[in-house]
């Protein structure tokens, strides 16, 4: 098909992940009071508004909108961990990485 529906990117360029529009949820809307310590230290921290990653492909949807293949490391609240993750997330949820 001309314009092509999907695209990969080569190499991966980088880009800044907006975390909380790919992971956040209503589902974590706890009282933060009532979080034990160790799982706010412990516990992957997906409400950082942007970390660094690297865009692998783009797919177009349906609906005309697009998808961005990303990955990235989602650290722990302490910063000490880390959970390495790869995922089509919307675009809006990307920008470029001018820093890198």
């Amino acid at each position: 098909m001309s314009p092509a529906t999907q695209r990969v990117v080569e190499p991966a360029r980088p880009v800044l992940v907006n975390l909380n529009a790919i992971l956040g949820s209503p589902d974590d809307a706890f009282r933060l009071d009532t979080v034990e310590l160790r799982i706010k230290s412990e516990g992957l921290d997906v409400f950082r508004d942007r970390v660094p990653g690297l865009l692998h492909a783009w797919a177009q949807t349906t609906r005309g909108g697009w998808l961005a293949l990303i990955s990235c490391d989602v650290k722990s609240g302490n910063g000490k961990g880390h959970l390495p993750i790869g995922q089509w997330c919307p675009a809006r949820a990307v920008t470029p990485d001018r820093g890198r």
